[in-house]
């Protein structure tokens, strides 16, 4: 039987995060759009290229810097409880960081995503 993937650690330059189980992975890319003919299908062109998106969050700590996680570059990987592990190279903290209690809410984004 397959293994279900049920939650996702995300990691920060080999840092795992202590982050919420409800993360997210935008793997980004080529998004496509189909071209049709009168005869059907010809084919896909490229409309534009979007970048790898990880959204999640996480559980602030006395260890968390949020000025300095704000202002991060550097490599994240999303790894499910599967065992798959996708990079986003490039990476960077995108909009704000808002702390709101123990919660900061964090999007990375960067190149699109590749299975490591």
């Amino acid at each position: 039987m397959a293994k279900v993937t049920g939650k996702a650690y995300i990691s920060l330059d080999g840092t795992k995060l202590h982050s919420k189980p409800d993360g997210e992975l935008s793997v980004g890319g080529d998004i496509k759009k189909a071209q049709t003919s009168v005869h059907g299908l010809v084919g896909h062109s490229v409309e534009e290229i979007q970048p790898g998106k990880i959204t999640c969050t996480l559980v602030h700590t006395a260890n968390i810097d949020v000025v300095a996680l704000k202002n991060w570059e550097g490599n994240a990987v999303f790894e499910t409880d599967t065992g798959l592990r996708y990079m986003v190279r490039d990476a960077a903290i995108e909009d704000d960081i808002t702390l709101k209690g123990a919660e900061v809410p964090v999007t990375i984004t960067g190149r699109p995503a590749v299975l490591i």
